[in-house]
């Protein structure tokens, strides 16, 4: 009898099928394709979120382990048995941390997992304060082999690749730029290993370590080290107060990669969960800190990616963030000091890594998506296969806005960055519905996929 488990944060997600008792990590292995039918409500929420939420899926019957809990099938009965442990989180947070011990606490954790590890060390630096405080912590820089994407059109000048440059100076690791743009070639490989389980945007991170690993096969199975959700626990994520179910949908923290839940033809979906979850949940999420938790272990359906996607290439991922201790030591830290991370900027500039105020000159510009569209032009979503679960309409108006960019889109995404400008183009109610379209399209196209997978099954029977 195998047992699946969640950890605190349900940072691995957990997978089961109520009808035929199949387990996985994988949603696609539970799934019964050829009696696969929709569920209105996780569907809804799944729009929403641009990923699934709240223990629910799109699928019926195909549901997500919470956090802190297993599944196993009972030998005695066949039958799935799902086991809750006592959440201790919101007793853990009462307290107030010392930001130097919570450092030190970091830095030790990071250097034992260094000690225990053979050969060179992966990490993906952006410059930004999680990596920039994980590469400071490694004892040996010697091991480090730091990577690099950039975002803006000419990725030599993002934000993210300068800043990672200079701090390789600074601490004297092995640093390489990886060119990305071309991801769309990987939805297929996307969908094997996510599936209806969340969007199909994190695309960028397969592109981003097959290269490394073309690339630079030398590294063979180098162990990983991530910043996942280190932001979260340090400051940069507040949630607002919670008063009704519908509150529930700030833990989703989508950044408008989602869909329009609106576009669903499927009846009944009548928030039952959100109800449910807001009454079990509701004394906790009166605690500012206990709802960044709740986002985290909400998000990470989707953030999971940032570890599953290294080790399908072949990485042994692990990250200090991950860690209940050291996340929630970084969350007591007081609110005047994780306030715009101060805590943390005041540690680089003592130790001379203070990058954001060396006047270096870098584009802050988030272009990757539209260069991946003028790169590899998406396919137009099916409208014949979607309008059994959503409107014809929408699809075919996410349709007409991702394929060729034209010179008025062009110029309306150059307004709407430009600071005065872009005051006066959202006061008159100006989108750029080529970005939102995108999103859409990256929600909806696993739905697509389920559906010509459930056809293929039921034509290969027939």
């Amino acid at each position: 009898m195998q047992e699946f488990n969640t950890d605190w944060l349900a940072s691995k997600p957990v997978f089961y099928n109520e009808t035929n008792q199949r387990i996985s990590h994988n949603v696609n292995d539970v799934v019964d394709w050829g009696n696969l039918t929709f569920d209105s409500e996780g569907l809804s929420h799944y729009l929403s979120a641009g990923y699934s939420v709240f223990e629910r899926t799109p699928i019926c019957g195909v549901r997500m382990l919470p956090h802190s809990s297993s599944v196993c099938t009972d030998e005695s009965t066949g039958k799935l048995l799902v086991r809750n442990e006592v959440d201790v989180v919101p007793e853990l947070l009462t307290s107030v941390s010392d930001e130097s011990e919570v450092v030190d606490r970091i830095f030790t954790s990071v250097q034992a997992w260094e000690a225990e590890q053979v050969g060179p060390l992966l990490v993906p630096t952006s410059g930004g304060f999680d990596s920039r405080l994980l590469n400071m912590a490694i004892h040996d820089k010697s091991r480090v082999r730091a990577f690099t994407y950039g975002l803006s059109t000419n990725q030599r000048d993002s934000h993210e690749v300068v800043f990672a440059k200079e701090l390789s100076h600074g601490l004297g690791f092995e640093w390489s730029q990886i060119e990305i743009g071309a991801f769309h070639d990987y939805l297929t490989e996307w969908d094997h290993l996510f599936g209806i389980s969340t969007h199909a945007h994190g695309m960028y991170q397969m592109e981003f370590f097959a290269k490394i690993r073309q690339q630079y096969p030398e590294l063979g199975n180098a162990s990983f080290l991530s910043g996942i959700i280190g932001d979260a626990w340090a400051g940069s994520l507040s949630i607002g107060a919670m008063e009704s179910p519908q509150d529930l949908k700030r833990l989703y923290y989508s950044h408008g990669l989602s869909a329009d839940s609106n576009a669903s033809l499927l009846p009944g979906h009548r928030n039952e969960v959100l109800e449910q979850h807001f009454e079990r949940e509701r004394q906790y999420l009166l605690d500012s800190k206990y709802r960044i938790v709740a986002a985290m272990r909400c998000k990470l359906t989707l953030l999971s990616y940032l570890m599953r996607v290294p080790e399908h290439y072949g990485f042994k991922p692990w990250s200090p963030f991950l860690d209940q201790q050291i996340a929630l030591s970084m969350l007591n830290i007081s609110a005047v000091r994780k306030k715009k991370r101060r805590w943390q900027r005041d540690f680089f500039a003592k130790h001379q890594c203070d990058l954001e105020n060396q006047k270096l000159s870098v584009s802050n510009r988030n272009d990757l998506n539209y260069q991946a569209m003028c790169i590899r032009p998406l396919q137009p979503l099916s409208v014949d296969l979607l309008r059994e679960i959503i409107d014809p309409k929408y699809v075919e108006w996410i349709n007409s806005q991702i394929g060729t960019d034209t010179r008025l889109s062009r110029l309306k995404r150059w307004g709407l960055r430009t600071r005065n400008i872009r005051r006066v183009l959202r006061a008159s109610g100006v989108t750029d519905d080529r970005s939102r379209c995108y999103a859409a399209y990256l929600t909806l196209k696993p739905l697509e996929t389920a559906i010509m997978k459930r056809n293929a099954v039921s034509k290969s029977v027939t």
